[in-house]
């Protein structure tokens, strides 16, 4: 049976697709299909992430979702008591799988104590430092939105 997007008239029928060029031009005649393209597309890299990320062991991983645009913000978060500069580098290390498939991401540590490299390392911006309520490193997130 026919896909029920075809049968609406959304997508031609039997549309041949045999190279990248193909797909380019229908979305140059037709506009309309690329937001659900996009849609399917995004969804398809999402499925892969939540194992590729088990993998890594991440203390906690938030999400936030842009209003405007749906696009996801990760806040990628080690904890430990005395924050140390090896949870600093692991924080990154993680938020960079999200990076390197394209999505935004931000490092970040939270702990009672931190020792001078870490705070070095959130006021060099390279990750956002939680200590006791007060945050390190917002120039870092900002640049991240």
């Amino acid at each position: 049976m026919p896909h029920s997007k075809v049968r609406e008239g959304i997508i031609p029928y039997g549309m041949p697709f045999e190279t990248l060029e193909d797909i380019i031009r229908a979305l140059e005649q037709h506009p309309e299909w690329r937001q659900p393209l996009l849609r399917v597309l995004e969804l398809d890299r999402l499925r892969t992430l939540p194992d590729q990320v088990a993998e890594l062991r991440a203390d906690a991983i938030f999400t936030a979702v842009r209003a405007t645009t749906r696009e996801p913000l990760y806040l990628v978060l080690e904890v430990s008591y005395v924050v140390d500069r090896a949870d600093v580098s692991r924080a990154i290390q993680r938020a960079r799988v999200f990076q390197e498939r394209g999505f935004k991401a931000v490092p970040a540590v939270a702990g009672e104590q931190a020792t001078k490299g870490a705070k070095s390392a959130a006021e060099r911006g390279e990750v956002l430092l939680a200590l006791d309520g007060a945050v390190l490193g917002e120039a870092f997130f900002e640049r991240s939105l």
